[in-house]
């Protein structure tokens, strides 16, 4: 009853965490799925689309995933990832001039759904007409660029020590 339900991406690491044991585990499976490819072995793994997305494009350029798209292309990318949120930054990007109805939200500068402050004392930093482009950019940047890029540098530098990760591009 336990199983995991929803496609594999990574969650976003915090800069103050010690991180180096998830970073570990990241390097094993890419290890672990160039072998198994290696070995023309079915992985009874979902992994979500974005992940294989991001992963190429990161492999492509090592620089940060998707800097030259524009917000509606990171917010399809956030909807594979999680479409909830995807709805929500696209909410606030079409109410961002809308002072009241950002002032009921009562936002903060933190990562959604985690304890992470996207900003110092992002907790403590409300979300308004003034910073809240800033806002959707951090928490883009979080979900599916700074937040992640170490993971996929991981698992691209354990997969690539089997064979070439950009031989499959």
């Amino acid at each position: 009853t336990d199983y995991v339900t929803m496609p594999l991406f990574p969650v976003s690491l915090n800069s103050n965490d010690d991180n180096t044991k998830i970073l570990e585990l990241f390097r094993y499976l890419g290890k672990f799925v160039a072998r198994s490819m290696l070995d023309n072995r079915i992985l009874d793994f979902n992994f979500n689309k974005a992940f294989f997305e991001l992963t190429h494009a990161r492999s492509r350029s090592r620089c940060r995933v998707n800097d030259s798209a524009d917000i509606q292309e990171k917010l399809h990318i956030i909807s594979l990832v999680d479409d909830h949120l995807a709805k929500s930054l696209r909410y606030l990007l079409d109410h961002r001039e809308n002072e009241k109805e950002l002032e009921q939200l009562t936002l903060f500068f933190t990562l959604p759904g985690y304890e992470l402050d996207l900003v110092e004392n992002g907790s403590s930093v409300m979300v308004t007409t003034s910073n809240v482009q800033k806002y959707i950019e951090l928490v883009v940047d979080y979900i599916i660029g700074a937040g992640i890029e170490k993971q996929l540098d991981n698992f691209i530098d354990g997969f690539s020590d089997v064979f070439p990760y950009s031989s499959l591009l």
